[in-house]
């Protein structure tokens, strides 16, 4: 198993995109976060919290809905390779994106804690709610789109 010839160049390139994302979503976070702490901008109004308990799954959801249906044929033919199963290689793919996307949630959820200034008080129902409008957003776009 060569996995640096040019077969693998597109998978290597999105996992690329996917640390990208990381380093965005953590830049975002720590510039929100910098500008609290130093008063430059000023915490939401807590009637607002509802709307980030809501919107957090909703990222969340619709980040990995586009992250598994752009990048999976890109990735398919590095893990398909490392697998040497194709059942197992979508498997490895979908964890690999949920994994950066829960990474994304992470610091999408400590944005909105230091702008709101409170903690979100996530519930099983509310996430439900959000992964439900967040993925129907998705598919509503794509099923437009493509």
């Amino acid at each position: 198993m060569k996995l640096l010839t040019s077969e693998f160049n597109e998978s290597y390139l999105f996992l690329t995109f996917l640390l990208f994302l990381v380093l965005v979503f953590y830049f975002i976070n720590s510039s929100v976060s910098y500008l609290e702490d130093n008063k430059m901008i000023s915490k939401l109004d807590p009637k607002y919290k509802i709307y980030f308990e809501y919107s957090y799954m909703t990222l969340f959801a619709t980040i990995v809905g586009f992250l598994v249906f752009f990048g999976f044929k890109h990735l398919k033919p590095l893990f398909h390779s490392i697998a040497g199963n194709d059942r197992l290689g979508n498997l490895m793919i979908t964890t690999l994106i949920n994994i950066f996307s829960l990474t994304y949630a992470g610091f999408i959820e400590n944005t909105m804690q230091s702008i709101i200034g409170e903690k979100l008080d996530l519930t099983p129902w509310k996430n439900v709610a959000g992964y439900t409008v967040g993925r129907l957003f998705v598919v509503f776009v794509l099923f437009f789109q493509v």
